[in-house]
């Protein structure tokens, strides 16, 4: 590749590059790489200038590296909200322009390297620390440089994988104790096989497989992931096995609109299956059971779509989705649901349940947060429980006027409207300690004998000096109305 004195074009690259390493390039434009969204790791062994606004809002950037830059103009790193490793040079810069690094993560690494990029040590790295502290960056009172922080204590994540996909790390160089996110993206038709962290003698690290996320050792790590081709396994109507590398290949020749069933077994199903799913509703028709069983390998999250574009056919009465984290904007609204079971899922979208007018039996163990209009117009709800919920959005349950009772033992935000014309709501349990934010109109319109139930984490009603301390707590907070014992108009 011929040397480039100056890159600049809006947008160069598509938003789907994962990773830049461009050996000769001596100089990026402004606004190169603005918004490349997907962009984690790049690196530029001879760039000596960055242009404006180069890198803005590439959000997904944590790993940059310019051994030789000698110039950082203004807005260059703006919005790279999760950049927290750059490798400058053992100099530093001549030339910072103004705001290079504003909504960049507050905690974040400088790492000075020497010219191949390699990171500095001994009075080296003492000596290139010492030159970054005394730059006059406009706030000389602290140890900083333009916020970044310099002579922490830095190990390498190192990443191998083989295979038809990529995997990259929150951090290049983290300190004991960090948490390190791997993303993890298979290429259509693969899934992954393994992934394992080893410390550099040899011992395992814990990943957490449900966020692909491990704390960081005192000491070098490296990870190993394995792609292999997805085969995902299935059953349609309870009796027909088919198999193939995603749902639409698994399911050539069925004819779709015979299909009343779909269990998904084994493999991996990704966001273009579930896409495929909406974009086939009407064919699909007659499917009224959808089931994904924990024996996946893993389930992506559904997409977000758009009011009145749902993911199935308003034939669809009950859905068990196992190893999902979260529901995107008004998947399921509208459809006739009766049963959704999602025993993993921590967020529920805005009106991913709107106007399921025959949902009755849910199951969310381990949802934390239910966007605005979640469960609006669900009337046939009647007993609803969240334990871990903390976050309950505007217009959440609003004319679900068959609840009775409700149980959120741990929600600290309740938005506005949330049980508006809950006009059966008794019974309310909510833990010792009331919501921190409760917004207007949250309980208008329901009943006027009412009943708060204050509870433990467990969902367990209070008793003795804990009940009457929670009580005392409820009766202290300003509703708007602190002449009588009520909360918020409840008893």
């Amino acid at each position: 590749m011929p040397t480039v004195e100056g890159w600049e074009h809006r947008s160069i690259f598509g938003k789907q590059i994962i990773k830049l390493c461009v050996a000769k390039v001596t100089g990026i434009g402004g606004y190169a790489f603005q918004g490349c969204s997907a962009l984690n790791t790049a690196y530029f062994p001879q760039v000596t200038s960055i242009g404006g606004n180069a890198f803005e809002n590439c959000i997904a950037l944590a790993n940059a590296g310019f051994p030789l830059a000698t110039s950082i103009s203004g807005g260059a790193f703006f919005g790279c909200t999760t950049l927290i490793n750059l490798m400058l040079g053992a100099t530093p810069p001549e030339n910072v322009g103004t705001n290079p690094f504003n909504g960049c993560p507050d905690t974040r690494y400088l790492i000075p390297v020497n010219a191949d990029g390699t990171p500095l040590s001994g009075q080296d790295l003492t000596n290139a620390l010492a030159s970054y502290k005394n730059v006059d960056d406009g706030n000389t009172g602290d140890s900083l440089w333009y916020g970044w922080k310099l002579g922490e204590t830095l190990f390498p994540v190192e990443i191998n994988y083989i295979g038809s996909g990529t995997v990259t790390g929150s951090y290049r160089y983290a300190p004991a104790g960090a948490t390190v996110k791997l993303s993890i993206i298979p290429e259509a038709g693969n899934m992954l096989q393994s992934i394992s962290c080893v410390k550099f003698g040899g011992d395992e690290v814990d990943i957490d497989m449900s966020s692909y996320t491990f704390s960081m050792p005192a000491e070098r790590v490296t990870v190993n992931a394995i792609f292999a081709p997805n085969v995902l396994h299935l059953t349609v109507n309870d009796s027909i096995i088919k198999s193939g590398t995603s749902l639409e290949n698994a399911l050539d020749g069925v004819e779709l609109g015979d299909i009343t069933s779909l269990t998904i077994m084994g493999g991996a199903f990704f966001a273009t299956d579930w896409n495929w799913l909406k974009d086939n509703r009407t064919a699909l028709a007659s499917l009224t059971y959808f089931t994904i069983t924990d024996g996946v390998t893993s389930v992506a999250d559904i997409p977000n779509t758009q009011w009145g574009t749902p993911y199935f056919s308003n034939h669809l009465k009950e859905l068990s989705v196992a190893k999902i984290a979260n529901i995107g904007n008004y998947a399921f609204s509208g459809r006739p649901l009766t049963t959704a079971n999602f025993p993993q899922v921590t967020g529920i979208g805005d009106g991913a349940f709107r106007d399921c007018a025959l949902l009755s039996t849910t199951n969310f163990p381990k949802v934390t947060s239910i966007g605005w209009g979640g469960f609006y117009d669900c009337t046939a709800l009647t007993t609803i429980s969240f334990p871990q919920v903390t976050s309950i959005g505007e217009y959440a349950f609003t004319h679900c006027n068959t609840i009775k009772t409700a149980s959120f033992p741990q929600v600290t935000s309740i938005g506005n409207n949330a049980f508006f014309s809950c006009r059966l709501l008794a019974n309310l349990m909510l833990g010792a300690t009331p919501p921190v934010s409760v917004g207007a109109d949250v309980f208008a319109y329901c009943p006027t004998n009412r009943f708060l139930i204050p509870v433990d984490e467990s969902g367990i009603p209070l008793t003795g000096t804990n009940l009457t301390d929670a009580l005392a707590s409820y009766k202290n907070i300003d509703d708007g109305n602190t002449n009588d014992s009520l909360w918020y108009g409840w008893i």
